[in-house]
């Protein structure tokens, strides 16, 4: 199973038919949107609509302080948790946002909020922030995950860039081993 993670995409959702294009042969079957905006996360899954979606609400939605803004949810056979991140506070640390992982039991965690791609791996939990398709904060350079599930494990995680509009680059891979 391949999982296309973005956030933070705020109104620029013109990039994700780009990745769609470019890995049109990797299969992806799922899409994680970790919120701003979630208007942007339900066109995307209007318009691809033999996609699966996963979606939360960020601080600049107004259902951001509500229920949407955290979703857990059985992905590939992965307990996967899915949020925003401003409520748990990861432009900080990740502590708080790590403790609610381990009591939900989540394996994966997605998460938004900072603009800044980071992927690690913390007590079993895998955790992917795939930056921004919009503004990044950490570079030039927009950028998205791709996670792979294979038997109900998280096999690897890609963080791609683009470095023009049609044109990415692979700028870390993480291979899990379990």
């Amino acid at each position: 199973m391949k999982i296309l993670v973005i956030s933070d995409t705020h109104s620029n959702i013109k990039l994700v038919d780009s990745i769609f294009e470019i890995f049109k042969d990797d299969n992806i079957d799922t899409v994680i949107h970790c919120g701003d905006n979630l208007v942007d996360a339900k066109k995307l899954q209007k318009k691809y609509s033999n996609i699966k979606f996963y979606m939360v609400a960020g601080n600049c939605d107004p259902e951001g302080n509500g229920p949407e803004a955290i979703l857990e949810a059985d992905i590939g056979g992965v307990h996967t948790m899915v949020v925003h991140g401003h409520k748990h506070y990861v432009n900080l640390n990740l502590d708080t946002l790590l403790s609610e992982a381990k009591e939900s039991g989540a394996k994966l965690v997605a998460f938004g909020h900072t603009h800044i791609a980071t992927v690690q791996v913390r007590d079993g939990i895998t955790i992917v922030n795939p930056g921004s398709l919009s503004q990044p904060r950490d570079g030039i350079y927009k950028s998205f995950a791709i996670v792979t599930i294979c038997n109900g494990v998280v096999n690897d995680v890609q963080m791609w860039q683009f470095t023009h509009k049609t044109e990415v680059t692979l700028n870390t891979k993480l291979q899990i081993v379990s």
